[in-house]
């Protein structure tokens, strides 16, 4: 009689658990302000779901005041997620300030050619979304400004947050073979930061060389 009434028990336990994991820990028990912001914090804007992943081979997503299509493009946003997080603001500094800007934005894909992130594999197609961004960008001659926007404390040194749960994240060249995903054989910051270093000065000189300027951003996350 015990024993069953200890195995009903667990039930309720474990099923209770499993309604709280669901529901992300029963966030609509907050007050409704907080909530909203909760909301606000983990779910895709309008603007996110319409251009993460969009290629500059797809059309990417346009921003701004000017309606015209001849009047070109002042700004590039490119980066990963955390470029992502930055484009509802893009958009509205845009048209305030009477500018048009573009958006390169793919989860887990940081601004820099042809080194990504190993635990992604090949089919992420980081390196070739990159690729893209600097072939459209080396055709065009309106975009003046580069804004790299990436999360860039865990693609240099590829640690986490203190509380984050999940691996170091290890970069590496696109296309290499055999390499660790665990990065347990490395320095992983050492190793980055030099992966890093090796493929930042490949995208830039002809867009410098033509007047071009970038400028770095990073979000630190929640």
């Amino acid at each position: 009689m015990v024993v069953r009434a200890c195995a009903g028990l667990a039930t309720v336990i474990i099923t209770l658990a499993l309604v709280i994991n669901v529901n992300k820990g029963l966030p609509s028990r907050l007050p409704e302000d907080l909530y909203a912001t909760y909301r606000n914090a983990i779910e895709r804007t309008p603007e996110q779901r319409r251009c993460m992943g969009r290629s500059p081979s797809e059309g990417l997503c346009e921003f701004g005041g000017r309606v015209s299509e001849s009047a070109g493009a002042d700004y590039l946003l490119w980066g990963d997620s955390h470029a992502g997080a930055f484009l509802p603001g893009y958009q509205q500094w845009l048209e305030a300030n009477g500018h048009r800007g573009l958006a390169a934005v793919k989860s887990a894909c940081a601004p820099v050619m042809g080194v990504v992130r190993r635990e992604m594999g090949p089919e992420h197609g980081c390196d070739i979304f990159n690729a893209q961004v600097i072939e459209m960008l080396e055709d065009r001659e309106d975009i003046g400004t580069v804004i790299l926007v990436a999360r860039w404390p865990l693609v240099v040194e590829g640690s986490r947050s203190p509380g984050e749960s999940g691996p170091p994240v290890v970069m590496g060249f696109a296309g290499a073979k055999e390499q660790s995903l665990s990065g347990a054989d490395l320095d992983v910051a050492q190793h980055n930061a030099e992966l890093v270093a090796r493929g930042w000065p490949r995208q830039w000189p002809e867009f410098v060389r033509q007047g071009g300027k970038y400028s770095l951003w990073t979000v630190f996350p929640k």
